[in-house]
């Protein structure tokens, strides 16, 4: 079987901090925008939240992060450099409803970005607990 072809971009191992950074912002926000009810805004970043630490650590060990448009080839990117499916299949469930917190006509209820924020915050922490401290 062929390997699944994404496209990615190179990016300087050393740049990881800058995604992290952004995945830090997104994640203050998020829990910030929950504490204020605001829980479209809140599913929205942890959606970014994620998607910036995955990309931390794929530049971490890969020197390199998805190019694609299609979030599902992150999960898979991230799938060839780690090995934990409980962290995988909480990015995949958070990805997965991305469009419809961005773009669908319904409001996100309250239960739902409660869920999301505590997803995308074991996410962080287990991606924190990969990559260097600096």
């Amino acid at each position: 079987m062929v390997p699944k072809q994404v496209k990615t971009r190179l990016v300087n191992r050393d740049l990881y901090s800058n995604y992290w950074l952004k995945a830090s912002e997104y994640k203050e926000s998020m829990i910030d925008n929950l504490t204020k009810n605001r829980f479209n805004a809140a599913a929205g970043d942890a959606v970014h939240c994620v998607i910036s630490a995955a990309d931390a650590l794929l530049v971490w060990l890969a020197g390199k992060r998805s190019a694609s448009e299609n979030h599902g080839d992150l999960v898979y990117l991230l799938q060839r450099h780690v090995k934990s499916s409980a962290n995988i299949n909480r990015l995949k469930s958070i990805l997965q409803v991305k469009s419809q917190i961005e773009y669908g006509e319904r409001l996100y209820p309250k239960g739902k970005a409660e869920e999301m924020v505590k997803k995308a915050e074991r996410f962080y922490d287990w991606i924190a607990g990969q990559l260097p401290k600096y």
